[in-house]
């Protein structure tokens, strides 16, 4: 992983505004990808680069806990049908 490059990725793919809660999602775990890279790197950031990792995962599924509850079909949503296959409900069954 090249460090530079990843910044400069999830600097220009920042979220609008408008924005979905999934696309917000998806750069939050982004963003704690390259964290918990460069906390594998050692030295002595790790460990907050390790925690940045963490708040930004737990950020991420929490935004999707709270914000994608979007209908699978007539009367089924994840509210009324835990097993009721979406997107979101994909990402925070496992871990993003």
């Amino acid at each position: 992983m090249d460090f530079n490059v990843e910044i400069a990725v999830l600097s220009i793919g920042v979220p609008r505004d408008d924005a979905g809660a999934e696309a917000i999602a998806a750069w939050l775990r982004a963003q704690a990808v390259v964290h918990e890279h460069r906390a594998t790197q050692g030295g002595p950031d790790h460990s907050r680069e390790h925690a940045l990792a963490a708040l930004n995962l737990e950020n991420a599924l929490q935004l999707l806990r709270t914000c994608c509850k979007p209908c699978v079909g007539p009367g089924r949503n994840v509210d009324t049908d835990p097993s009721a296959p979406t997107p979101a409900r994909d990402l925070v069954d496992n871990g993003l």
